[in-house]
């Protein structure tokens, strides 16, 4: 909430500039960190520079974007935030065969760099803030569903995130092998996330998110009756 205030105020284009510029100072960081409390520290830097950035990002393109095409473009916007959110442990496979320090000095040199090519575009419209907007929101059913069910579907995708890798490490998986199923994750994430966006923007909607809490339960059913592999 804080990152979309300070969105709000100073702009997309300078939310999403700031936090870029502010993870690449934190990426550095947890390259050269000796100790656990300068790697929590940068992590938690971390964790706020995502915030501005991904408030100031979704404001930028929800705002450019055609009323007629936005759900096709937030489903693209969203399938490639997921899907490089899990291939993170591809990513975790890359920093332990090359070193962890160099991955995340690539990680901050790919942030300054993203920096620079957004800043080469013209700043988004600002849209005026009320003071009340946020208390508005808040009484209406319909936002308040959207917040619901943005959290439920989180809440899925961090535990997989953080149970899946374990228990495939258990099973005696490498950090490479576990890595390709995320990416294949991703690549699933990048292709579905246009077609919902695009079912949405003609048939409503309810009948994505209908489908997808019908996934979503399905998938919860499967992972809590599922079984140790056989060795």
């Amino acid at each position: 909430m804080p990152g979309g205030v300070l969105a709000a105020k100073v702009g997309p284009k300078r939310a999403v500039l700031g936090g870029l510029l502010v993870l690449a100072l934190a990426s550095f960081a947890f390259a050269v960190a000796g100790s656990p409390a300068a790697l929590g520290v940068s992590r938690f830097v971390q964790g706020f520079s995502s915030t501005m950035t991904w408030a100031g990002a979704l404001a930028w393109v929800t705002i450019e974007s055609p009323r007629s095409r936005r759900g096709q473009t937030l489903g693209i916007v969203f399938g490639c935030a997921v899907a490089g959110a899990i291939t993170g442990p591809m990513f975790g496979a890359v920093a332990r065969a090359v070193s962890i320090e160099a991955s995340f000095a690539v990680v901050g040199a790919v942030a300054l760099a993203l920096a620079a090519a957004a800043a080469l575009y013209p700043p988004a419209r600002r849209e005026r803030v009320t003071t009340g907007g946020l208390t508005a929101a808040l009484r209406d059913r319909a936002f308040v569903g959207g917040l619901w069910l943005t959290m439920l579907a989180g809440v899925l995708l961090r535990r997989a995130r953080v149970l899946a890798p374990l228990a495939l490490d258990e099973e005696g998986y490498g950090a490479f092998a576990i890595g390709a199923v995320f990416v294949v994750a991703g690549v699933a994430q990048i292709a579905i996330g246009p077609l919902a966006g695009r079912a949405s923007d003609r048939r409503g909607r309810m009948l994505p998110i209908q489908i997808a809490l019908g996934c979503g339960v399905l998938t919860a059913a499967l992972l809590a009756s599922s079984r140790p592999l056989p060795s």
